[in-house]
């Protein structure tokens, strides 16, 4: 009964303030006994989802706060496959097992987006989690819904995730500035810009947007979609379409990892290697292709995300969501 009038919440047929059916309409519908109805309304309420009043009804009240219980499990929602996981998933597990915390992993899957991935959570009770959305857009309108149905929530990698979550990120503009200082100290004077169509991610949107503000005198080359299956041959034809014209750059910044290696791979081909390739992510062949990063601090990053699920359970009703900002780690070629 109460996962019923659950799902009519997160899926919007009840929104925040909505009045929901008697208890004589829901028990003639779900075909349930009026006892069990009750029942399942003094839980909800007590779980302060809904607010019945004499004379008025039931009404669902949804509350932007952090949920008091104990952290005993936390779940981590990312993608195995992004290159960086193992490393990441690393500090988070020494990070929980340091707090006598057990971290269970999920990968979203395919069909799922990513707020399903956490409704199916919630029922079956696992209500605090980590979300890694690894560049896919978050829905707020169902995000406030989970919140509202007692999921603690914080966010890695995107402040999309804001107000309903903590949010903790790269300072992708520090970071952008001190990628272009270096590539710039090495004599390379034009800067280009390779990123994903700003459309898809709202991460990639922020990268040209700090790239466009730091990056002095550089300019956007050309933007890769969100398939990464034809990278491989838009890099090749858009680097010779460049060199055709003499419009080559001396340094590019690129702030996903395998698209920067893919870079310097076809620069190397075309015996243009001293084209210099700067990125955000530190990946097995970075150094191998003379790429400099600006490395995520994954240690305090899991650190940090801990601390904020730790804190919304703690602080209960008092807690606001919170922006925090990492510093990376410059890693010179």
């Amino acid at each position: 009964m109460k996962q019923n009038i659950c799902d009519c919440i997160y899926r919007g047929i009840y929104k925040d303030g909505d009045k929901i059916p008697p208890e004589r309409t829901l028990s003639d519908h779900l075909k349930v006994s009026r006892v069990t109805v009750r029942k399942a309304l003094e839980i909800m309420e007590q779980g302060r989802l809904i607010v019945r009043e004499v004379g008025s009804g039931t009404r669902v009240q949804f509350h932007n706060y952090g949920w008091a219980r104990e952290t005993e499990v936390l779940v981590l929602v990312a993608s195995a496959g992004h290159p960086q996981f193992s490393k990441f998933i690393e500090h988070f597990q020494s990070c929980a097992a340091a707090n006598g915390t057990l971290l269970l992993y999920m990968e979203r899957l395919q069909k799922d987006t990513i707020e399903d991935s956490l409704y199916h959570l919630y029922l079956r009770g696992l209500c605090d989690v980590a979300v890694w959305p690894d560049g896919i857009s978050l829905e707020q309108e169902k995000l406030e819904r989970l919140r509202a149905l007692g999921m603690n929530l914080a966010f890695f990698d995107t402040d999309t995730g804001f107000p309903f979550g903590d949010c903790v990120y790269s300072d992708i503009e520090a970071g952008m500035e001190v990628l272009c200082s270096s590539v710039r100290r090495k004599k390379n004077r034009r800067l280009g810009y390779v990123g994903l169509e700003t459309d898809q991610f709202c991460s990639a949107c922020q990268a040209k947007e700090a790239f466009m503000k730091v990056g002095v005198s550089g300019k956007v080359l050309f933007e890769l979609p969100q398939k990464r299956e034809n990278h491989p041959q838009i890099i090749k034809k858009e680097l010779e379409r460049l060199e055709r014209k003499g419009k080559l750059p001396d340094g590019i910044i690129c702030p996903d990892g395998k698209d920067a290696v893919l870079l310097a791979k076809r620069l190397q081909k075309m015996k243009a290697a001293n084209v210099k390739i700067a990125s955000f992510e530190e990946l097995t062949d970075s150094a191998r292709f003379g790429i400099t990063t600006y490395e995520k601090d994954f240690r305090e990053s899991a650190k940090t995300l801990y601390k904020c699920l730790s804190r919304q359970s703690r602080k209960g009703e008092l807690w606001k969501a919170e922006r925090y900002l990492v510093s990376g780690r410059l890693i010179e070629r």
